[in-house]
């Protein structure tokens, strides 16, 4: 199963089984000298969650108003995180055989799984795995 989302009109989805929660994005407390898209941390349900700006990861340009965000709470790697997005849109089933590989233009690799074409929209699969590594090692 897998959860698609969109960031500035750019669809992409993660594997369900670590998605939490999904609510609405409220205010942070900013956490210094950390990743540029870490927007700061809040408490939610006894957890510190880590809020993930991923606007600012992608470099995308954030024209939502901050009261339409979402934040797709994960649970991964022992940790909570936030994922501020657009809009979560749906959750589908998804086989492996339809997960379609990526061109090779490292850009869009580096952070992807695959594509999934849905209902006419190609969707990116993200390894959150390797785009939580990126900013704990500050690779981005």
């Amino acid at each position: 199963n897998i959860l698609e989302f969109s960031v500035a009109n750019h669809n992409f989805a993660i594997d369900a089984d670590i998605v939490s929660e999904i609510i609405k994005y409220d205010e942070n407390t900013l956490i210094p000298n950390v990743h540029p898209s870490i927007e700061g941390m809040f408490i939610y349900r006894n957890n510190v969650i880590v809020n993930l700006n991923m606007f600012k990861f992608f470099d995308f340009p954030q024209q939502e108003e901050t009261e339409t965000l979402k934040n797709i709470i994960i649970h991964i790697n022992d940790s909570y995180i936030g994922l501020i997005v657009s809009v979560a849109k749906s959750m589908y089933n998804v086989s492996e055989n339809s997960i379609l590989e990526l061109d090779a233009n490292p850009d869009q690799t580096e952070f992807a799984i695959g594509t999934v074409n849905l209902d006419d929209r190609e969707i990116t699969l993200l390894d959150m795995n390797k785009i939580i590594t990126s900013i704990i090692w500050n690779l981005k």
